[in-house]
This record gives C-alpha cells, sequence and structure tokens, in this order.
C-alpha cells in the first residue's frame, strides 16, 4: 500500500481529503455488506502526482438506509471518520478520504485489501500460518491501545480482520472506536449490544451487572476479551461456539463463564504455549485480570 503513502498525503487533524473527483463507483450493488450501518462497493481510484499516473482498485464504505436512517447515525459516522482519519500502521487499514455519489450519503475510501476478512482467507488458504496473523492482529490493537488519546476498537471479530497479499492483518471498521478522555455524546450511549455478541466480554453484554453503562463498558480490556475470542475463531476457522449454534447461546455461556475450546496443537503444544495462556488470560471475567495487548505482543514475541 506504499502507493497510497506517496500519491496522496495522510490527512491531518480534522482535514478529510475530498476524493470525489477521482473516484469511481463500480456497478450499483455492494460487494460486502459491511454490518447493520453500512455497505462496501468496490470502486477505482485515479492517482496523478509529479512521477505517478494510475488507477488503483478501492474500497468505497456508504452508509445504509434512506435520509432519515442516515441522518440519525451521522454523528456515528462523523466519529469514525475523525478517529480513523488520524490512523497510520501497517496493521491498520488505511483512510485516503471521502466521495460523495449524487445524493447518497458520503463514502469513506479504503485501499481494497486483496484476500477479503480472515475468515474468508482461511477458508481458501487452509494451511495459513494463523499464529502470524494473530500477531499482526494484536499489534494493530496495540497500536491503538498506546496512542495518547488511547482508541477502543470497540468490534474486534474476524469480519473486521482483512488480510493483505502478503499476508498481513489489517484491522478495519471504526464505527464503535471511541477515544477515552472524551466525553460521551448520543452516538456513544446506544445499547450495550452494539457490536458483536458472539465476541463480546461479559460487562459488555450485561454492564449493569458490574456497574457499568453501555458507554463505560467499552473499555481497553473488553477489546482483549474480543481479541481471545477472534485468536479462537482464526485458530478454529469458524466463529466463537461454532456457526452452527445460535446467537443467543453463545451470549448464556459466556455468561456462565464458559469459553471456546482453544484447537490442537494450539491448546497444549509447548510452542504455543504464550498463546494459549494469552488467550486464556484474556477472556477471563473480570476485566482487570485480563491481559493488556502490550503484554500480550511480548508474550507473542
Amino acid at each position: 500500500m506504499a502507493i497510497f503513502d506517496h500519491a496522496i498525503p495522510h490527512p491531518e487533524d480534522g482535514d478529510v481529503k475530498d476524493l470525489t473527483q477521482y473516484t469511481k463507483r463500480k456497478g450499483e450493488h455492494a460487494a460486502k455488506d459491511s454490518g447493520g450501518f453500512a455497505d462496501i462497493y468496490e470502486g477505482t481510484l485515479k492517482i496523478e502526482s509529479e512521477n505517478t499516473s494510475l488507477t488503483v482498485k478501492v474500497a468505497l464504505k456508504q452508509l445504509r438506509g434512506g435520509k432519515e436512517v442516515q441522518e440519525k447515525i451521522a454523528r456515528r459516522h462523523h466519529r469514525e471518520m475523525l478517529i480513523w482519519s488520524k490512523l497510520r500502521h501497517p496493521n491498520i487499514l488505511p483512510f485516503l478520504g471521502s466521495a460523495q455519489f449524487g445524493s447518497a450519503a458520503p463514502c469513506f475510501v479504503s485501499p481494497w485489501i486483496a484476500h477479503g476478512d480472515v475468515g474468508a482467507y482461511i477458508k481458501s488458504t487452509p494451511t495459513a500460518d494463523r499464529v502470524r496473523i494473530i500477531r499482526g492482529m494484536v499489534q494493530g490493537i496495540t497500536y491503538l491501545h498506546t496512542q495518547p488519546r488511547p482508541v477502543v476498537h470497540g468490534d474486534i471479530k474476524g469480519g473486521n480482520i482483512l488480510i493483505s497479499s502478503d499476508g498481513t492483518a489489517i484491522l478495519c471498521d471504526f464505527g464503535l472506536s471511541i477515544m477515552l478522555d472524551t466525553e460521551s455524546d448520543p452516538s456513544t450511549t446506544t445499547s450495550a449490544q452494539n457490536g458483536s455478541s458472539r465476541w463480546m466480554a461479559p460487562e459488555r453484554l450485561l454492564p449493569n451487572n458490574y456497574g457499568l453503562t453501555a458507554l463505560s463498558s467499552r473499555t481497553l480490556a473488553a477489546d482483549m476479551f474480543s481479541f481471545a475470542m477472534t485468536s479462537v475463531e482464526i485458530l478454529t476457522g469458524d466463529v466463537p461456539f461454532g456457526s452452527n449454534t445460535p446467537k443467543l447461546y453463545a451470549f448464556l455461556e459466556v455468561m456462565k463463564g464458559t469459553r471456546p475450546t482453544i484447537p490442537e496443537p494450539y491448546a497444549s503444544e509447548s510452542k504455543y504455549e504464550s498463546l494459549a495462556t494469552a488467550i486464556r488470560t484474556c477472556w477471563r471475567e473480570h476485566r482487570e485480570e485480563r491481559l493488556t495487548a502490550e503484554e500480550v505482543l511480548g508474550l507473542l514475541g
């Protein structure tokens, strides 16, 4: 993705590059469902600089729904843009700018990542180095958590980890992210169930049980619980507790203290001991007992 670094300057704080005149959307149908609020379209971006002129494939993330729906989540959309546009790391999906097509909602423009999300990648490449993917995920999380204003991702799961052409894990989708020292606003105080329940920490599923609110349950430690669940997803190639089980089953199992099974050889072979330890520690019920991202990265080397 180095071509983007040279041709498109990284946005400064509050400065989002308008790429409308350089961007085209391919077709009218979304290439990928990005969750409850947005769709991903395939597009192209024409890059011109002093020594470069080429057209590259990009992803266009656009709010779903009519004007009324879009207005309700506009604050969340704006917050995602402000947070995402400040991030710059090899394991974080680059934010290139925005583009507008007619009267539709604006699109966020980012590079098109070759292999899609980690679930699709593992299915197509069963021999993939899963430990390397997990390490890359942790590197991205560590970057977020160690910013001067730490960023809680808020929705870590396999569907939000993309795999580049060289096998690098790339975190994406900052629609539920918050900066810890910012004051709450109406777009961040909605239901605790905003997010993906199979990967959620107990305190995010039922914050009142832990003396928390929907907003205050979004913490760095909650991200680390999701890291543990996502790690098992990567190791097994299936979502936590299996895709054949309903979400309610996963919810009840987590609240009972049950966790997914770490598969062999990762559960018992000595060379994977650090990874298994990190997973088991990070999905503990009490958040103060979980490892930080930096500690996990230290374990994994």
